[in-house]
C-alpha cells in the first residue's frame, strides 16, 4: 500500500513539475514559484498525499535508519560485538574489489564478517570516514559518504565516495549487505611501485 502511495505521489509531482519546463529547468530551480502558479485544486489533490507520505517515510527512517547509524557509530568505536550482533546468523555480506583488493569478497555469516573486518584492519588505517545520508525504503537502507585511508603496506594514503546497502529481516536483522567504493583508487594505493 505505501509504494502505490509513493508511486502516486511521485508522479503527481512529476506532473506538476514537467508542466511548467522552463521554469523547473532554470538554473535556479525555484520550486515555490511552480507551486504558486499550480490551480488551488491539483494541490488539494496532492498535499494530502505528500503529507501521509512524508509520515510514513519518516516513520520508517526512525527504525532502520537509526539502526545503521548505531553501526557506523560502533564502527568508529571499533566495537565489532555491536556490528555482528545485528547481523543475521546467513548474512551475506559484500565488499566489491575482488581479486585486487585482499578484503573484497563475499562473506558467508557472523565468522566470515569477522574475518573481513579483520582483513580491512591489516590492510588499511581508516584516518576519516563521513556518512552523508542515510535512505530507507521498507526493509532496505541505502547509506553513502565518504572515507579517507592508509594502506598499511604501502604508506599510500587514498580516498573514495561510498554507497552501502542493507536489507534487513523480519527479526530486524541483517541479511545482506553490499558495500561499493572507489576500487581503483584503492587497488592502486594497494600496488607498491617503489
Amino acid at each position: 500500500m505505501r509504494s502505490s502511495f509513493l508511486k502516486c505521489s511521485i508522479f503527481i509531482i512529476a506532473a506538476i513539475f514537467s508542466s511548467y519546463p522552463n521554469r523547473y529547468n532554470s538554473a535556479r530551480r525555484d520550486h515555490s514559484a511552480v507551486l504558486n502558479r499550480t490551480p488551488a485544486l491539483l494541490l488539494n489533490v496532492v498535499t494530502p498525499f505528500i503529507n501521509f507520505q512524508k509520515n510514513l517515510i519518516m516513520e520508517t527512517l526512525v527504525h532502520y535508519g537509526q539502526k545503521v547509524n548505531q553501526l557506523y557509530e560502533a564502527y568508529q568505536r571499533r566495537d565489532l560485538d555491536t556490528i555482528l550482533n545485528s547481523l543475521s546468523t546467513d548474512c551475506i555480506w559484500e565488499v566489491m574489489g575482488q581479486p585486487d583488493i585482499p578484503y573484497a569478497g563475499i562473506y558467508h555469516g557472523r565468522e566470515d564478517v569477522k574475518e573481513f573486518f579483520g582483513k580491512l584492519e591489516e590492510c588499511l588505517d581508516m584516518t576519516e570516514f563521513t556518512v552523508d545520508h542515510i535512505l530507507e525504503n521498507g526493509n532496505m537502507v541505502i547509506a553513502s559518504g565518504n572515507f579517507n585511508a592508509m594502506v598499511r603496506d604501502t604508506n599510500k594514503p587514498f580516498s573514495s565516495m561510498w554507497c552501502m546497502t542493507y536489507e534487513f529481516n523480519e527479526e530486524e536483522q541483517i541479511v545482506h549487505f553490499r558495500d561499493c567504493f572507489d576500487t581503483l583508487a584503492c587497488a592502486r594505493a594497494m600496488k607498491d611501485t617503489k
